[in-house]
């Protein structure tokens, strides 16, 4: 008894220690991103004549992708966890959707920026539109972010009955 205790114990402090080390890296991959890839993407679209880099850095695109890098650091070194990691990637794949649903966001605003420098947008505005695809992708992101958490899938067609066959369609047509 007081053996498997101990062995327990063993286990769970490597476990708590492995999650601190993934942590740890996932803290430094995201001060990578943010501090290093950052400044020389924004340096770099600094130097382009385009327009539509600069909106890019200017909405915040690009910084927030910076939040995806610790998000997939997390995913894939859960792999190396003895025990069941499933609620916890669950929860790093539903980070991974809000992040995309913002940066989505964030995008439409820079399209909607680049728009606004060429002269049909006086006579054809697009705001709301823009807002509607917002709307949209934020509606997404919100189904598809809680699905990922409940571990359900966001299509599904038992409420079609798509897994009968034409037999029982018949049947349950003819009752």
């Amino acid at each position: 008894m007081d053996n498997t205790k101990s062995i327990l114990e063993i286990l769970a402090a490597e476990a708590a220690l492995g999650v601190g080390c993934l942590l740890l890296v996932a803290v430094c991959s995201f001060l990578l991103a943010r501090k290093v890839v950052l400044r020389l993407v924004t340096q770099a679209a600094g130097r382009t004549n385009t327009r539509w880099d600069d909106a890019l850095v200017e909405r915040g695109v690009v910084s927030q992708g910076s939040y995806l890098v610790p998000a997939v650091v997390v995913y894939f070194g859960l792999d190396f966890f003895s025990f069941d990691t499933e609620i916890l990637a669950r929860i790093v794949r539903a980070w991974f959707v809000f992040c995309l649903v913002i940066m989505t966001s964030r995008l439409l605003g820079a399209g909607a920026d680049i728009y606004e420098h060429y002269p049909i947008s006086n006579r054809r505005p697009i705001k709301g539109y823009i807002q509607l695809a917002n709307l949209i992708v934020f509606l997404i992101g919100a189904i598809l972010a809680l699905c990922t958490l409940l571990d359900i899938s966001p299509v599904s067609y038992t409420h079609l009955r798509a897994h009968e066959t034409r037999h029982d369609l018949v049947c349950r047509l003819l009752l």
